[in-house]
């Protein structure tokens, strides 16, 4: 239904070597590594290791610092940003977000509640 009623603005379409060549490669490879650090470290936390453990706490600050990095780079460095900041500027936009957050987390909260209230009944 959304293609028939949304009307896009169409651009120049550009060669596929040219898309590649205007990807922000180091704003993706930072915020992909950054993210994949916190999250083995948030992993491992309790777990593989203790959460004052040297191989909890070494990835999940160095994720955050990678992180910080990246969100720095987004905003001061890159020439075409691939995270757009501007969106959290937004009061529309951040209660959209807001709204997914919760649904997603109500949608998994019940989701486990009944799982539980089921294993307990059998």
């Amino acid at each position: 239904m959304t293609p028939l009623v949304v009307k896009l603005k169409h651009q120049d379409r550009a060669t596929f070597r040219a898309n590649l060549a205007s990807l922000d490669y180091i704003g993706i490879i930072t915020f992909t590594g950054g993210l994949t650090t916190f999250l083995v470290g948030l992993s491992w936390g309790g777990l593989e290791f203790a959460w004052n453990s040297y191989q909890t706490l070494v990835p999940l600050l160095l994720g955050l610092v990678v992180l910080g990095f990246s969100l720095v780079w987004e905003a001061r460095l890159a020439k075409k940003p691939f995270i757009k900041l501007y969106i959290y500027t937004n009061y529309s936009a951040i209660s959209g977000l807001l709204a997914a957050f919760l649904q997603g987390y109500l949608v998994s909260d019940v989701s486990q509640m009944w799982t539980h209230r089921l294993t307990s009944c059998l």
